[in-house]
């Protein structure tokens, strides 16, 4: 799988199996480095987000766009 294939396959992960299912134990094996949370209502680090889930279930997203560059991937979502 290449690496383009894998940060697909992440970003489905994330939005369909972590928010969309709540499967919220998944999230710490889709991050690298310090996680910056860029919602102002959770703090940084992977912990507030996997409690949130955990208590609320899931957290309804649709993905709307993806582009991948090299490393880089721009998702726009709604949530």
């Amino acid at each position: 799988m290449n690496n383009r294939a894998k940060m697909e396959e992440s970003i489905r992960t994330l939005y369909g199996k972590v928010f969309n299912a709540g499967q919220a134990d998944l999230l710490p094996g889709l991050i690298a480095g310090p996680y910056i949370q860029h919602n102002p209502l959770f703090p940084n680090g992977p912990e507030p987000l996997i409690g949130y889930l955990k208590q609320a279930g899931s957290w309804p997203c649709e993905v709307k766009r993806v582009a991948i560059d090299g490393n880089l991937a721009f998702v726009h979502v709604r949530c």
